[in-house]
């Protein structure tokens, strides 16, 4: 299917970018998850690594996210709807069922609570869904107003559910991706000043967060600062480096490894929970692969599992021309080859 004539050219940096985050995430649950859930491994190199990057791998993907916004509220609402509730709210559903079987308590999903506000690593998805729930009222207010209306809520609002404040706190980024998403070309020509303020607030994110002063996503909207910064300079910096196959790859199919590590990372710990106090090594290299390659393969094999990461009819539903949004970017969603339509 040829591209539509309102399409723009793949924008392969943007791709490696969201590569080289949902792989961080995956590594950072490979270190994390197992210690959640009493297996015996310690790394100071890997709790280096996860700390160095905790505070712009999530915001990155939340801003690129965001970047879809403008091209997505262009259609009519009933077509914006469908293909949210296709590749979004479809994955949240069906991965969290199958957090429930990995965790070996399906009889959960029995209550209510346990679809809500997204298990484990699944409140990305939720996120994003109450996001775009509310996207099209960008056509009205603009992005930035949105994000910035996040802000003052988390300024005055105390005690909120944890569910709530991960959707205003997050969504500050959905929302300034949105706002901001024509400019990312423009990134790159920065006054080095600018990009040397970025690196320097990057780098005080990373001092605090390892220092264990602050901690994104902790509750305090000052943090939201750190994040900025992050994305900035690794945009700035992203622009300049050659292809690469491999990161672009994972972030075409970013949605793959992101709802599909985790529930793989819970069955291999149980499998080789009795390894981890006797060869801890083993166990961290034995379940680490398995959480990365295993999504790896379902990415490969996207064509025939595609089921599992958006709804069956999704491709083969014909969809009416896009109307032009004036030449704007064409950022690619996690899910799919070159596509059609962003959603």
């Amino acid at each position: 299917m040829p591209l539509s004539a309102t399409a723009k050219p793949r924008v392969y940096w943007m791709d490696a970018v969201r590569g080289l985050a949902v792989l961080l995430v995956v590594l950072t649950h490979s270190y994390t998850m197992p210690q959640v859930l009493g297996a015996e491994f310690q790394s100071k190199t890997l709790a280096g690594i996860v700390q160095f990057f905790h505070s712009f791998r999530m915001p990155i993907l939340l801003f690129l996210s965001g970047v879809l916004l403008e091209r997505s509220v262009a259609k009519p609402l009933g077509v914006y709807y469908r293909g949210k509730a296709e590749r979004i709210l479809w994955p949240y559903l069906v991965w969290t069922a199958l957090v429930a079987f990995a965790l070996g308590r399906p009889q959960s999903l029995l209550k209510p609570e346990f679809w809500l506000g997204g298990r484990w690593h699944l409140w990305f998805l939720w996120v994003l869904i109450a996001c775009y729930l509310i996207g099209p009222i960008t056509r009205w207010i603009p992005s930035w107003a949105v994000a910035g209306t996040f802000v003052a809520l988390l300024l005055v609002l105390e005690g909120i559910p944890k569910d709530l404040h991960r959707i205003l706190y997050w969504g500050v980024f959905f929302f300034l991706g949105a706002a901001f998403g024509r400019l990312l070309p423009r990134i790159k020509e920065l006054h080095w000043s600018l990009v040397l303020l970025s690196g320097a607030a990057t780098a005080v994110a990373i001092w605090a967060h390892m220092d264990g002063r602050y901690s994104m996503g902790s509750g305090h909207p000052v943090t939201l600062l750190a994040g900025l910064g992050g994305i900035v300079f690794g945009l700035w910096l992203a622009q300049r480096l050659p292809r690469l196959p491999f990161l672009e790859f994972c972030g075409r199919r970013s949605i793959v490894l992101y709802v599909a590590h985790l529930p793989v990372l819970l069955v291999a710990c149980r499998l080789w929970e009795d390894v981890a106090s006797i060869r801890p090594i083993d166990f961290y290299l034995w379940m680490a692969s398995a959480t990365f390659l295993i999504p790896l393969l379902l990415a490969a094999a996207y064509p025939y599992v595609r089921w599992l990461f958006e709804f069956p009819t999704a491709k083969t539903r014909p969809m009416p021309p896009l109307p032009s949004t004036g030449g704007g970017l064409l950022p690619v969603s996690g899910s799919g080859p070159i596509p059609r339509r962003a959603t």
